[in-house]
């Protein structure tokens, strides 16, 4: 794997950078798991699919009409329409404008939760993040794992690493979706 290492950065931007791809990778699985499980809910009710065995930290079910799974090690996951914010999210972290459709809180320091969101997805998110910043986060936006269409910002403060991704609908009328990935600080 190669690390590109931004010019200039070889005090303490190194650490930053190398900081911020370690909480990412560290917490990708979860994210990916998320995200596969709010598109199979939100496209499938076809009662003929396979079951599926839970392993590892994978969140599955035999029957994908359930919107609660739990992995091997008990964390558990809601998927739907329009959830509400679990008591156990974790304290002092604000959330999005939009429709709660996936959220799975670990502890009382990591969690991540996805907004569907109507509107402009760039304005929506760029308001999140001056929620952010007001609430004491520094915010910066990483380059390297934005692509065209998905823009991805990571805040910091003495407690808490988040990621935060915005992804546009399929279609321009479409939501979009919000992610939010809270961790402990480093």
């Amino acid at each position: 794997m190669w690390v590109r290492i931004p010019p200039g950065a070889h005090n303490g931007g190194v650490k930053e950078h190398f900081r911020s791809l370690r909480v990412f990778s560290g917490s990708l699985v979860l994210v990916l798991a998320l995200l596969a499980l709010t598109l199979v809910s939100g496209c499938s009710t076809d009662s003929d699919l396979p079951d599926v065995t839970s392993t590892n930290n994978q969140f599955e079910t035999d029957n994908p009409d359930v919107s609660t799974f739990t992995d091997d090690a008990g964390n558990e996951m809601q998927v739907g329409q329009d959830l509400d914010l679990p008591a156990d999210w974790p304290s002092g972290i604000p959330t999005p404008d939009g429709r709660l459709v996936a959220v799975s809180v670990v502890d009382q320091s990591t969690a991540v939760g996805t907004w569907q969101v109507d509107g402009d997805l760039i304005q929506i998110e760029n308001n999140y993040l001056q929620v952010l910043q007001s609430s004491g986060f520094e915010t910066s936006r990483s380059e390297d794992l934005s692509t065209e269409s998905i823009t991805v910002f990571f805040a910091v403060n003495n407690n808490f690493d988040i990621t935060v991704s915005a992804t546009p609908g399929e279609n321009l009328t479409d939501p979009g979706e919000i992610t939010v990935l809270v961790n402990p600080a480093l």
